[in-house]
């Protein structure tokens, strides 16, 4: 029995086409790891710079609320004073980007929290300024009501400025121990 034997022109053409192969998956491979690093980079940065935006929204909140006053004018027998809406842009951002699932559950539950605190300090500041008053109502039962809600307020918002505090410094430590630059 005779052995078939190929041309040598055909068995370097089948080497080199296993090389290539070999070549186009060790390629494939590499691609594919410097897509998901350069991917997992780009998240990463996503939310050094949320974060980053949410210590200064937090910052300015607090500063906000020093010069806010909201006082009850006996004169006038009404609200009177300059408030603000406490922001929460970057906090909203950070939950639909879909990055909050990221950041570790302590720094969930506190921003979660503090969020909370600005949804019901906004919630006062609005109840305050739209309570409804009609002639219907006694003012001295309107007075009531509004001196109670802006103690309340005012309890809410020096917790709040507290918390704020102690939360910039959890973010910042956060952000450079667990966030790669």
């Amino acid at each position: 029995m005779e052995e078939s034997t190929l041309p040598i022109w055909v068995s370097d053409l089948f080497v080199q086409l296993i090389a290539t192969l070999i070549g186009v998956i060790v390629g494939a491979i590499a691609a594919i790891s410097i897509n998901e690093h350069e991917k997992d980079k780009t998240k990463d940065e996503r939310i050094k710079l949320t974060l980053h935006a949410i210590t200064s929204e937090l910052s300015y909140n607090v500063d906000e609320l020093v010069g806010d006053t909201i006082f009850w004018d006996v004169n006038t027998q009404s609200v009177d004073g300059t408030s603000v809406i406490i922001s929460s842009y970057s906090f909203q951002s950070i939950i639909h980007s879909g990055d909050f699932a990221s950041l570790s559950s302590e720094l969930q539950v506190s921003l979660n929290d503090l969020y909370l605190i600005i949804n019901e300090l906004n919630t006062i500041t609005d109840t305050i300024f739209n309570y409804p008053y009609t002639t219907a109502v006694a003012l001295t039962t309107f007075q009531n009501q509004m001196l109670r809600l802006m103690g309340e307020r005012n309890l809410v918002k020096q917790n709040f400025v507290n918390s704020i505090q102690n939360s910039i410094i959890e973010l910042r430590n956060y952000i450079d121990e667990n966030v790669r630059s």
